[in-house]
Order: C-alpha cells, then sequence, then structure tokens
C-alpha cells in the first residue's frame, strides 16, 4: 500500500530557516556577545517618581519672648542632641524665678506655721473645723445610695448633684486631706505653682536640638527682639529620608512592606540608592486613582538632602525559580521570539543553535523561558549581541566585555 507525507508550508519554512546553513555561516565566524542562561527568581519591579523629604524636621519656635542674645549656629552646621540653638537674654526671668523662690519660702514657712497649729493645739484651731459637720463615711454612702436612684430616674440630677458635691467636700475636709487644705490656705500650693512656672519660662530661654542635625533656615539674628511663636530656625535630621510616590490602585496589591526599592537621581548619575516600603497609605486618592506608598532610604552619609527629584523602582511581583535569559537575547523571527544557543557541535566547534522559545513574565533585565525548541538548560550560554540577522548553524566567536 502506498502512503503520503502531509507537510504544512509552515513546517517547511520552520525546517529551512533553522538548519539552513550557507557557507558564510559555517566557514566565516560571527563575533558575538553572550550571556549565561540562570534559573533564579524574576522581580517584576514598579516605576513612580517622588520628592525626598526628612524622616524627621522641625521647626522651632520662640517659646517665651526676649532679645535674642545669640544664635549658636550658622545654616548648614551640624549641632549635637540637646546642643543650644538660640539663648534668649534670661535677665528678667531670672528676677522672677527669684521672686517666686522668695514667695515660695514665705509660703513655706506659713504653712509650717498652721501644720504646726494644728498638730500641738495651738490657739489657732480654726481652720478646717468647717469639716467636723460632714462626716465622710456617711456621705459616701448618701451619695452611693443617690447615684443608685439617679441612674433608676427615682431623683433628677440637680438632687443627685447636690449629694454628689456634699460627698466631694467632705472627703476635702477628711483627715487625710487636711494638710492639702491647709497648703491651699497657707498660699504654698499657689507659691509652688508660681515658682514652677518661673523655673520653665528661665529654662525656655534656652533653645536646644531636640535631636541630632542639621541647621537650616535661620530667621532669628543676635540683638533681635522676638515675641512667644517666633520662628527661629529648622533642624533637619538627613541621616534618612523618605520618598512619597503614588503607585496605581491596580498595581497596589504587589507591593508589600518591607519590599526592597532602587531610587536614582539626576544628580548623580549611575549611582543607584538602596531602601525600602516602610508605609502604604490605606486611602486611595480619588482623582487620581494611586495610594501614597512611602520609601525609606538610608542617606548615612547625608549625600541626599531633602526636596530632590527621585526616580523609584519597587520590587513588586516575585516569580521564584524561573529559567531567565537576558532581554537582549530574544529576537523577533515571523513574529515569533527566537533564542540563539551556543553550544558546541560534535566536531567541538561553537555553533548558534536557532531555537524557538516560549516566554512568560519579564522585566527590564530578563525573560522567563517557558519552554524552547531545543531544550535550554540553566548555565547554557546565549547570544546577545550580533544575531539580528543570524542564522541557524553559524560559526561563533565569543567576545564578552
Amino acid at each position: 500500500g502506498a502512503f503520503f507525507v502531509i507537510s504544512s508550508d509552515a513546517d517547511e519554512k520552520d525546517t529551512n530557516e533553522e538548519l539552513a546553513a550557507p557557507d558564510i555561516g559555517a566557514d566565516k565566524p560571527v563575533t558575538v556577545q553572550t550571556a549565561v542562561a540562570e534559573k533564579k527568581d524574576l522581580i517584576v519591579r514598579i516605576t513612580a517618581n517622588g520628592r525626598t523629604r526628612a524622616l524627621r524636621q522641625v521647626v522651632l519656635t520662640a517659646q517665651v519672648g526676649g532679645v535674642v542674645e545669640r544664635v549658636a549656629f550658622l545654616e548648614g552646621e551640624r549641632a549635637a542632641k540637646g546642643a543650644l540653638l538660640v539663648q534668649i537674654d534670661d535677665t528678667d526671668y531670672q528676677l522672677k524665678l527669684r521672686e517666686a523662690r522668695e514667695q515660695l519660702t514665705a509660703a513655706t514657712i506659713e504653712y509650717g506655721k498652721k501644720l504646726g497649729e494644728r498638730r500641738y493645739g495651738s490657739a489657732v484651731r480654726s481652720q478646717g473645723s468647717e469639716g467636723l459637720l460632714l462626716d465622710p463615711e456617711a456621705e459616701r454612702r448618701d451619695f452611693l445610695a443617690a447615684k443608685e436612684k439617679f441612674e433608676a430616674g427615682s431623683i433628677d440630677r440637680e438632687e443627685f448633684t447636690f449629694v454628689q458635691y456634699a460627698y466631694e467636700a467632705a472627703k476635702i475636709f477628711s483627715e487625710s486631706s487636711k494638710q492639702k487644705l491647709i497648703a491651699t490656705n497657707s498660699g504654698l500650693s499657689k507659691a509652688i505653682i508660681a515658682f514652677e512656672r518661673a523655673k520653665m519660662e528661665l529654662e525656655r530661654t534656652r533653645i536646644t536640638a531636640p535631636f541630632s542635625g542639621v541647621v537650616g533656615d535661620v530667621k532669628v539674628e543676635a540683638g533681635e527682639s522676638i515675641g512667644a511663636g517666633k520662628e527661629c530656625l529648622t533642624l533637619v535630621d538627613l541621616s534618612r529620608l523618605l520618598i512619597d510616590i503614588e503607585v496605581l490602585e491596580s498595581e497596589i496589591d504587589f507591593i508589600k512592606l518591607g519590599r526592597k526599592a532602587r531610587a536614582t537621581f539626576t544628580a548623580f548619575p549611575g549611582e543607584t540608592f538602596t531602601g525600602k516600603v516602610v508605609a502604604i497609605n490605606p486611602l486611595i486618592d480619588p482623582e487620581k486613582k494611586t495610594r501614597r506608598t512611602t520609601i525609606l532610604l538610608d542617606n548615612s552619609d547625608e549625600k541626599l538632602i531633602p526636596g530632590m527629584y527621585a526616580f523609584v523602582k519597587l520590587d513588586a511581583r516575585i516569580y521564584p525559580d524561573r529559567l531567565l535569559v537576558p532581554k537582549e537575547a530574544v529576537v523577533l523571527r515571523d513574529q515569533r521570539p527566537v533564542v540563539f544557543i551556543a553550544r558546541k557541535n560534535e566536531n567541538g566547534e561553537l555553533r548558534a543553535v536557532w531555537s524557538y522559545v516560549e516566554t512568560g513574565h519579564q522585566n527590564e533585565q530578563f525573560v522567563e523561558i517557558l519552554s524552547s525548541k531545543f531544550n535550554l538548560q540553566p548555565g547554557e550560554q546565549v547570544v546577545i549581541s550580533n544575531h539580528y540577522t543570524m542564522i541557524h548553524d553559524a560559526k561563533l566567536k565569543i567576545r564578552n566585555k
């Protein structure tokens, strides 16, 4: 019996393209560059733009008024935590503190007298005698009963309030509170408050650095009279910077806290600064349809400054353990992706193996190879240059940089 072999034009075309070996391919080596096909994670990145800002930056204002006596730092100078930045003339505040100390001393003496009179039965015993009319324990029982009735709706709020304050008064005049009452009546409590306030205001004549940083935007100078609330200078910590970028809501699911980010700046061509995702805003901008994502960059050398424009790439999707080749290795022939594998033939000659491939995911550097006609393996060399007109079985000469 007879049989027929039926072949399509496409099959014949594939065979001719892949196996044809003109003299130029067999005899004259083609100088190429190659790269290794690798089995590793494919990381797909999202790109976005943003501007740097300081992780810590504060505008320091005067909390008390007065004449500026000294500005200790110039713009751009580094100040350690706790360092004096601005000194306001404290002469008046020193006098106020001395006055408050004198009043406190006098009130302390008066307090001691009244306390001694109460304890040792001196003639003056009227202080707090009104408290004898109130029994704290009885008032407490009345208060609890009234509270229960009020919650049940048996009495109104006004009646309950009277009982409540009777109980509060009894507590004030109780034995355990009499020293506090004497202190108040002797003026000691008021003197203590005045002294603490005077001390606090004196301390506020010194504006100090809340953290280590660089001084900027100095807005006062020695001899200037300023009021409370006046902005004096800005302190910025440059050791770490933040970059706020906007990520499309369709891509935000791929962004995770801790994912690596790479930033480049026009001011530093060729340099890449590495950081990580530290915050993802849960709210979507209704107009832009984006979510703000924040990147933290280490800037310990203080090379970057706030306000710089950054181009950012974020690690978004990670596909583990994939066979990858450089994007340059894949060329199109008749709208089909092809990779040229650099293999030695049976004679030990290095030849180009034309291999159609099925590609998967890709990023800006690599393409995933799902399958290949000639079974590309990890570790094999693939051609990445001078291959747009290459033929199957062309002799190769590798010259990698």
